[in-house]
């Protein structure tokens, strides 16, 4: 497996990995109208990539095996966090035919040391609590839960 910087070439990858993220029949994004996914793509690759792209506000790099990307990171620089500068993991993902090999762990130790290098002192992301597999990958490489993720559904009518 080999590891390089991203590209603007790269941004489908990014898009189809952050779809595939967002579709995983496991995670509670299932069922999100279509129209509500193509809008969190088109915000993803307008936003976070061409960010990491910069590479003052982030990087985004993948994982190769035989020419093939495998693994893909989106790294988001954050100089305002209370600690300092931080590092917000804004995706990490492995094409569902790669899992359990070990890529997105070897990416994520990637991710970890280019964001010490940039100065950050912490790296954060968000994993949901039905996303069994991550979680794993989080802790099992030393993350601690962190905070708490909320959320409420909206019913505009319920008060009338």
């Amino acid at each position: 497996m080999t590891i390089r910087l991203a590209t603007i070439r790269d941004i489908e990858i990014f898009a189809a990995a952050y779809f595939d993220f967002l579709c995983e029949k496991d995670l509670v994004w299932s069922g999100v109208p279509s129209s509500v996914l193509a809008r969190a793509i088109d915000s993803f690759t307008e936003g976070a990539f061409r960010q990491a792209l910069s590479g003052v506000k982030g990087c985004a790099a993948v994982a190769e095996v035989d020419g093939q990307v495998v693994s893909s990171v989106v790294l988001i620089y954050d100089d305002n966090h209370s600690i300092g500068r931080a590092a917000v993991c804004f995706l990490i993902h492995t094409h569902r035919d790669f899992r359990k090999r070990g890529y997105a762990k070897k990416l994520l130790a990637w991710a970890e040391k280019r964001a010490f290098l940039e100065g950050c002192k912490v790296l954060e992301t968000a994993v949901l609590d039905t996303n069994t597999s991550s979680k794993a990958l989080m802790l099992g490489a030393g993350y601690q839960p962190f905070g708490i993720l909320v959320r409420k559904p909206l019913d505009l009518n319920a008060g009338e």
